[in-house]
């Protein structure tokens, strides 16, 4: 049996937006660090 962590994203719209934004594979370093920084707040 194996450990399944499971994250809890609250249903707002500037998370959803800034996860948008982090998991864009064309997103620039720089924006992506501001979208974690965002996302940690």
């Amino acid at each position: 049996m194996t450990l399944q962590l499971r994250v809890y994203v609250p249903p707002h719209p500037l998370v959803k937006h800034w996860l948008g934004v982090a998991r864009d594979a064309s997103t620039p370093p720089p924006l992506f660090k501001s979208a974690m920084t965002e996302l940690g707040r």
